[in-house]
């Protein structure tokens, strides 16, 4: 529907997300204030949701994914059941007025678990998980067997109808559907895995390093004092929470692939764990202070309930400041994101480009977002003799491979741009992307043909240059002395194929000519004269291999008559281009 609405961008496709991350905020707040009785129990839970970095940044609300979707109908789910059970205590004998509310929670948590498994398979059956052991270590499993037996039918049978619902035709109309949901997402999954699958304490490691960080110093603590109530009061409240917040993790530590995002349904429960811990040590502390002052003995829990509080918001802020942070500073967008947009406004403008092809290295499950933008120009393609016929068959395809197949491609086509995209998300290594075709500029990538302009700044001076001045029409620097210096940026690609580099200069010796000759990492490439009547250009071939990634220096050493004097400038230069040297298409 965003994308419908607002068409394809960064914006309407992480949209529903963001809607997400709000919503179930706000579901958080509501139930923290209703099953802690406070209003301030309920903010401090939405605030600890909303400063948990593995909810947040990790694979969440920031992203297009499926995760805060699912995370938001578990969420509503196992609400919902909390309410079905709560009508339960309620009642002494099934009333029908109970029976029909809790038939309508019921429903209402079957449903959205459902559709939670449409959202992202058979992960969202969790909070059926979680409300069963929450029967059975409450003891309302033999009462939820009995007594609302017809509620407890409802409530799973609608969770397993929903999705059925969808899946029977799909699988029945669809050649492949089942091996590729079932038998890959599920059995392959939970049997070989693919991530993180010779360490089953990855998820103890997730909350104690990366994930909750700090909160944990304050989480473990709340999570033994709703432990001590659950066992030695028999809060209602305390189980069912300490139940959400620890099956998932305990649950999806069987399976061998096992990622941080897996276990987001149990943040929420984390939260309100903490939220409702705070709010019970500050309320504990304000009270026994209040009693200290009226000159009444203070209770014994008071510092106790003094250290936690301090402790909760120490993390509380500690969090959202650190959270407020990496989302307000800013971070370079990833290579893929800029070409993407530049794609998309081409398209936009009526310029047809493509095909888009992945090869190789794929596409990561944090860039399938940009997959979904290019469509339907966009596609993957696993043989190279297949990515290699695309491109000699289209106008101006746009390829990202490994740098061992860009490197043939160029044997074959001339290229426009290009580009490298470091390891990321499970990708491990490089990327290269080329373009082909000359349609479009891409700000993003690099051009095969550079130019360094002596008249634009920042120029990339190393040493031994007069600032820009204007002479004879144009922006030059002249070198002062005997030697100046710069750095041309290389890459791979200069690396392996050399280049072609052009110097437009003149003479600034009166009617003497003034003699260069010019240096690439200490490597001599050439040598050149300027005349001092007009410009001149010079060119020099850099051969494969001088180059390397990153700052090479370019030196000039000059020759002239008059270089004894302190003021000589022998030369004075307005550009320089360097040409990627391509085979045959030079």
């Amino acid at each position: 529907m965003p994308l419908a609405l607002m068409g394809e961008s960064n914006f309407s496709l992480r949209f529903v997300d963001a809607l997400s991350g709000v919503l179930t905020a706000l579901a958080i707040f509501l139930f923290g204030r209703a099953a802690f009785s406070s209003s301030l129990a309920g903010t401090f839970s939405a605030l600890f949701l909303m400063g948990c970095k593995g909810y947040v940044l990790w694979h969440g609300v920031r992203m297009g994914v499926q995760d805060s979707l699912l995370v938001l109908l578990s969420t509503l789910s196992l609400i919902a059941f909390w309410k079905m059970t709560l009508l339960w205590q309620k009642a002494e004998q099934c009333e029908r007025r109970e029976v029909a509310h809790s038939l309508l929670w019921g429903a209402i948590s079957g449903i959205t678990c459902g559709l939670g498994v449409l959202t992202k398979n058979a992960i969202a059956f969790i909070p059926l998980v979680i409300g069963v052991s929450y029967l059975a270590l409450s003891g309302k499993a033999f009462v939820a067997a009995t007594r609302w037996k017809r509620v407890v039918a409802l409530w799973i049978g609608s969770a397993i109808i929903v999705p059925l619902i969808y899946f029977i035709p799909i699988f029945l109309t669809v050649p492949h559907a089942f091996d590729a949901y079932v038998m890959h997402e599920l059995f392959k999954r939970a049997r070989v895995g693919f991530h993180n699958v010779h360490n089953p304490l990855f998820y103890l490691n997730v909350l104690r390093k990366w994930n909750v960080s700090v909160l944990f110093i304050f989480l473990l603590p709340a999570t033994l004092w709703f432990a001590y109530k659950a066992v030695r009061k028999r809060s209602s409240i305390s189980i069912f929470l300490l139940s959400w917040a620890v099956v998932p993790p305990l649950l999806l530590s069987i399976p061998r692939s096992r990622s941080v995002w897996y276990i987001a349904p149990a943040f929420p429960a984390m939260a309100l764990i903490a939220g409702g811990a705070l709010w019970e040590a500050l309320s504990t502390a304000i009270l026994g202070i209040s009693k200290w002052l009226e000159g009444q003995s203070a209770p014994k829990s008071l510092p106790l309930s003094l250290c936690m509080t301090a402790l909760g918001i120490y993390a509380l802020s500690f969090r959202l400041y650190k959270t407020t942070y990496y989302i307000s500073t800013h971070t370079e967008r990833i290579l893929l994101d800029k070409v993407t947009e530049e794609i998309n406004q081409a398209r936009e403008q009526g310029i047809n480009l493509g095909p888009v092809i992945f090869h190789k290295t794929g596409i990561t499950v944090g860039e399938h977002v940009y997959r979904n933008m290019l469509y339907p120009i966009a596609r993957i393609v696993r043989r190279y003799k297949n990515v290699e016929k695309a491109v000699l068959s289209s106008e101006t395809p746009i390829v990202f491979t490994n740098l061992n197949a860009a490197f043939k491609l160029l044997e074959k086509r001339r290229v426009s741009y290009y580009g490298f995209e470091p390891p990321l998300y499970e990708r491990r290594s490089w990327r290269t992307v080329v373009v082909f075709g000359d349609k479009v500029h891409f700000s993003s990538l690099t051009p095969v043909t550079q130019v360094y302009d002596f008249g634009a700044d920042p120029f990339p001076e190393l040493y031994g240059w007069e600032y820009k001045t204007p002479y004879k029409g144009k922006l030059v620097r002249s070198i002062l002395g005997y030697e100046a210096a710069m750095y041309i940026v290389g890459d791979w690609m200069l690396e392996h194929f050399g280049a072609e580099l052009t110097i437009e200069a003149i003479s600034r010796q009166n009617s003497h000519p003034a003699s260069v000759e010019f240096y690439l990492s200490d490597k001599k490439i050439g040598e050149a004269t300027f005349l001092p009547e007009k410009f001149l250009t010079a060119k020099t071939v850099v051969p494969k291999g001088v180059f390397h990634k990153g700052k090479n220096p370019l030196i000039f050493k000059a020759h002239s008559r008059t270089l004894h004097r302190k003021d000589a400038k022998p030369l004075s230069i307005s550009r320089i281009t360097v040409k990627l040297l391509q085979p045959n298409h030079n």
